[in-house]
């Protein structure tokens, strides 16, 4: 697991899975997680905090707090097993990101889209959210202090939303929607036509937004029921 782009602030799933000699999933008489910090201090997590998945199955979403180098180990007797763990944590997003706000993390990448997050994602993540402002001119939602949704259903759209813009990316390999001012390009084995503008125009924001992050704005409704782009359809091109 080390070497995951995870974030302070990030929940970190530690997983554990217990097998008899035979190899069938058995539960333990006991079982227990430690957790030592990059500054040498161990947290214990408490057994019952344990969540059981299933039979010899356990896992535990550790938010991280400190940047560098963790390491988990489970324990377990009967049968008696150690299973280590370790994982990266890199610092905040609020001294590193370009922009703010960011409207999510790597954990949020690897759920929303079931990739891996690319090394630069911190990076790509808070591109995308400034991109996602801008197509946000004109609607009306709350914020916190921090400029991010109140509203959880909001921000969950607005995670989603930059998640498959940073996916999108990646497919397309046009980040800057250079396919804006060349129609037909290739990329690798991939060949892409736009109708939509010719060479030399540069197309509207919408252009080059990926389809999912369309389909998480058009679908995006708050917790009263009202939706963020109100009763009027968004209109790309």
């Amino acid at each position: 697991m080390s070497g995951l782009p995870y974030t302070v602030g990030d929940a970190v799933r530690l997983t554990c899975n217990v097998t008899d000699a035979g190899g069938v999933p058995d539960d333990p008489a006991t079982i227990t997680l430690d957790v030592t910090l990059p500054d040498g201090t161990t947290v214990t997590v408490p057994s019952g905090d344990l969540v059981h998945a299933s039979a010899g199955a356990f896992l535990f979403d550790y938010p991280s707090t400190m940047a560098g180098q963790h390491t988990a180990r489970y324990s377990t007797t009967l049968p008696d097993g150690l299973l280590v763990i370790e994982f990266d944590v890199a610092p905040s997003l609020d001294t590193t990101s370009p922009h703010r706000p960011v409207y999510a993390t790597a954990a949020d990448f690897r759920q929303v889209t079931g990739q891996e997050p690319p090394a630069d994602v911190i990076r790509r993540l808070a591109n995308a959210s400034e991109y996602l402002d801008e197509l946000l001119i004109g609607c009306w939602y709350d914020v916190d202090a921090d400029e991010e949704p109140t509203d959880a259903r909001i921000a969950a759209a607005f995670a989603r939303a930059v998640c498959w813009q940073v996916a999108w990316e990646d497919l397309t390999g046009d980040p800057d929607g250079l396919g804006l001012v060349y129609p037909q390009m290739s990329i690798g084995s991939v060949s892409i036509s736009r109708g939509s503008g010719g060479a030399g125009q540069t197309g509207t924001a919408w252009d080059r937004a990926a389809p999912r992050l369309v389909t998480a704005l058009r679908t995006a409704v708050d917790g009263r029921g009202f939706p963020l782009f109100g009763k009027f359809p968004i209109v790309i091109g």
